[in-house]
């Protein structure tokens, strides 16, 4: 599903996860890189560093300003 003229969230996960690759790859790996995205990009990102079904994705929140940490 998508809005007109917009992308899929398969897309969407591709463009974020090659983002994502890029950053992993183009990095030393003690960097530290922060991200600032929306909601939408924010539960993508964490989808490509924590495994977890449909409804764990869908369910994930993330509020104003909080901070997450992931460790490459």
């Amino acid at each position: 599903m998508y809005f007109e003229k917009g992308e899929s969230m398969v897309k969407a996960a591709s463009r974020v996860y090659s983002f994502l690759d890029d950053l992993i790859k183009n990095y030393e790996k003690d960097a530290s890189i922060l991200i600032v995205s929306h909601a939408t990009t924010s539960k993508l990102i964490n989808s490509y560093f924590v495994s977890q079904s449909l409804e764990e994705f869908n369910s994930f929140k993330i509020s104003n300003c909080e901070l997450i940490e992931y460790t490459i």
